[in-house]
């Protein structure tokens, strides 16, 4: 565990606390009689939760990955992956959150109201990409197997003889 860092802690965590949210009532219409609420899953269109789905899965992998591979190929992949996917992801998140669905029940924006899993979910879904860029970007510089000791220098090769009157171009 002693290898898992800031950025891969924060994608792991993101990204369980985003699967969870989503399993959770996102949209509340309270002036519905009765009273129509959706899950995240629901909510958010079939599209936007795979993507979510997705990027939570590699943001959990990333976490997993750092902890048990001792090469650090996959982990750097992963985090890519999840700064690229998640980035997308949260763009998605942010138009179709700014654009309240209705519930599916022809209501206006002024009738649905966002509850607090959606403003945690959303939360996650910003943290997650982050997390992966941090994790790309520390490049362990202080860990002992990252010691970089430079090469003794080179000597100065001895100057070649000169066999002539010593001018040079004659």
């Amino acid at each position: 565990m002693r290898r898992l860092r800031l950025g891969e802690a924060l994608a792991g965590i993101s990204a369980i606390v985003l699967i969870v949210m989503l399993f959770l009532p996102w949209y509340d219409a309270p002036t519905l009689a009765s009273g129509a609420r959706t899950g995240g899953w629901g909510a958010l269109g079939v599209w936007i939760s795979v993507l979510l789905a997705i990027t939570a899965a590699i943001g959990v992998g990333l976490a997993v990955t750092t902890v048990v591979r001792r090469s650090p190929a996959v982990p750097v992949a992963l985090g890519v992956l999840t700064w690229v996917l998640g980035s997308i992801a949260w763009i998605v998140l942010v138009i179709r959150l700014s654009h309240e669905p209705g519930l599916g029940l022809d209501l206006d924006a002024a009738q649905v109201t966002l509850r607090w899993p959606g403003y945690v979910g959303f939360a996650a879904a910003t943290l997650l990409p982050l997390g992966g860029l941090q994790a790309i970007r520390d490049e362990r510089r202080d860990a002992p197997e990252s010691a970089y000791t430079p090469p003794p220098p080179r000597p100065i090769p001895e100057p070649a003889a000169d066999s002539g009157s010593g001018t040079a171009g004659s």
